[in-house]
C-alpha cells in the first residue's frame, strides 16, 4: 500500500494513501501541517494501482518535489515533497527508501600479525537528508 512518511519533531507519521488526502493546515486536511506558510488546502496526494500524484490546490508558497517547483506530478518510490518546511517521502509499496550508503573499511589489530587485509568490516553512514 503506498504511503506518506513525515518526520515531525514528535515522531514519524505515517500516513496511507487511500482515496484522496488533502494536505494543509485547515481543520478538514487529512495531513495537518500547523505551518504558517502552509495554506489550508494546500496540496492533494492521490492515485491507485500504481499511478500516484501530487497536485498543488493554488497555494501561496506551492509545492516542492525533489528540490523542483511543481503543479502536478506523478510520484515515483522515494520522491520527496516539499510543502512549507514540511518534508514527506512518498513510498509506493508501502516501505520506506533508505536514505543511507554502505561503505567497507579494512581493519586490523596493529599487534597482531595479521595483514591488514585479514579482516572486513561493513559500516553503515547514515547521509542526512540533503535540502
Amino acid at each position: 500500500m503506498a504511503c506518506i512518511r513525515i518526520q515531525t519533531e514528535d515522531g514519524t507519521q505515517i500516513h496511507q494513501i487511500v482515496g484522496i488526502l488533502l494536505v494543509g493546515r485547515g481543520e478538514e486536511a487529512d495531513i495537518l501541517l500547523l505551518d504558517g506558510a502552509v495554506s489550508r488546502r494546500h496540496a492533494r496526494i492521490y492515485g491507485g494501482q500504481g499511478n500516484y500524484f501530487v497536485t498543488d490546490l493554488g497555494s501561496s508558497n506551492g509545492i516542492l518535489v525533489n528540490g523542483t517547483k511543481a503543479m502536478t506530478t506523478r510520484l515515483q518510490h522515494g520522491d520527496e515533497i516539499q510543502i512549507g518546511s514540511n518534508k514527506m517521502v512518498f513510498s509506493e509499496d508501502g516501505s520506506i527508501p533508505a536514505k543511507e550508503e554502505i561503505i567497507m573499511i579494512e581493519t586490523f589489530d596493529q599487534d597482531s600479525d595479521l595483514e591488514p587485509y585479514a579482516t572486513n568490516q561493513a559500516t553503515r553512514v547514515v547521509e542526512p537528508l540533503k535540502d
